[in-house]
């Protein structure tokens, strides 16, 4: 589902561990509180508790313009997974799948043509999920990337660029959410 403002607490915590761990890069509370209030930022939730979460930036971290491309004179649009991560104690339980499968529809439904990952931990998961690894970010980024979002890749984190390519959209696909699945 949609994040709300009153996950905001327990997303963060569990952000947290993900950062402690190095599978994250630090967020601030006023970069995560935007996150959740563009209505981009999603959480899997068990049995009343927020047991994963995710997010969709479009453009440059920002909602999407749903009227255009974002790289300009191209039909590729693509958008990043980010703040993608499952509590320890659910790994292994197919949440990261049910989480990855929730936000692509998503980036479907948004008329994505590509979703994409920065990761320096975790490829090896992405790539059993279809990701292509197209080299390291800051250098990889300058020709799939809008120019805002490379500016903003931290070299130092030694992030590797992953994409994937999304199906177009059609009518008959049932909604976000609404597909029996994992």
């Amino acid at each position: 589902r949609v994040a709300a403002a009153k996950d905001f607490v327990a997303v963060r915590e569990m952000l947290l561990d993900g950062e402690k761990e190095g599978r994250l890069r630090a967020r601030s509370d006023d970069e995560l509180r935007a996150s959740i209030a563009s209505g981009t930022f999603y959480v899997l939730e068990l049995d009343g508790s927020i047991v994963g979460c995710g997010a969709l930036l479009f453009d440059d971290g920002v909602d999407a313009d749903l009227n255009g491309s974002q790289c300009e004179g191209s039909a590729i649009r693509p958008v990043e997974l980010a703040a993608m991560y499952v509590s320890k104690r659910f790994r292994g339980s197919f949440r990261g799948d049910a989480i990855l499968d929730y936000l692509e529809q998503e980036a479907r439904f948004r008329s994505a043509s590509h979703v994409y990952i920065l990761t320096t931990r975790t490829a090896g998961w992405f790539v059993a999920r279809g990701f292509e690894k197209l080299g390291p970010g800051h250098v990889a980024g300058v020709n799939f990337l809008p120019s805002a979002r490379v500016k903003r890749i931290e070299p130092s984190r030694n992030a590797l660029l992953y994409a994937k390519a999304l199906l177009e959209w059609d009518e008959t696909d049932t909604c976000p959410g609404e597909r029996i699945g994992f």
